[in-house]
């Protein structure tokens, strides 16, 4: 289904990017998940581990530039967001944590899991910016529609953080959950922050 209102020129010609939702069979963890809200919403509960979600599309590669927010709804035992590859690997992806010193994990395949800078904490209520430069190897995030977190501009291709994929893997837009629920915004809604200039409203594929 095309959300008119969303249609956008991607970068390869007229074509418009369908937002995207949280894929239900793209899961790991032991507590209990549950979707709702045309599967924008993911929520788990019971005490188990964190449970990981997914977007259901990848990180564009014929975009390369992207931006999405997530709304915290709930915050229980912890919420991480970022990106992920799949199939799972946790020396995939690139996390914020919102409690504690709000660290940012970066886990590469050749370097191992690291923690690449202290962000500011977020909980219920708040709205997660996150922007990606797939071709450059940056993660941008910000708060409410503030400054980017460690300074930068994804604009100008300046701070972020850097990872390192693993070659053929697939990346997505992630959460990973404990007692939480998440919404994402791919462009089905307007964005407490302005989309980067450059940068696709929301993540692939393309219609």
């Amino acid at each position: 289904m095309l959300y008119a209102s969303h249609r956008q020129t991607g970068p390869w010609g007229r074509r418009p990017i369908v937002p995207t939702v949280w894929d239900p069979t793209k899961t790991a963890g032991d507590g209990t998940l549950s979707f709702a809200n045309g599967n924008r919403d993911g929520a788990s509960s019971g005490f188990g581990n964190h449970d990981t979600i997914l977007s259901v599309a990848p990180i564009s590669s014929a975009s390369g530039r992207c931006y999405w927010e997530v709304e915290i709804i709930s915050a229980g035992l912890g919420v991480y967001l970022g990106i992920q590859q799949h199939p799972f690997s946790p020396l995939g992806r690139v996390m914020w944590y919102g409690a504690g010193a709000a660290p940012v994990y970066v886990a590469n395949p050749a370097g191992g899991e690291v923690v690449a800078a202290n962000w500011a904490t977020f909980g219920a209520g708040d709205v997660i910016g996150l922007a990606v430069d797939w071709s450059a190897r940056l993660f941008w995030g910000r708060k409410n529609g503030g400054t980017w977190q460690g300074g930068g501009d994804p604009s100008a291709g300046t701070g972020g953080i850097t990872f390192a994929p693993s070659v053929g893997a697939e990346w997505y837009a992630q959460a990973l959950i404990h007692t939480t629920t998440v919404r994402l915004n791919a462009g089905q809604d307007a964005f407490v922050g302005a989309v980067p200039a450059g940068f696709d409203r929301g993540l692939g594929p393309y219609a």
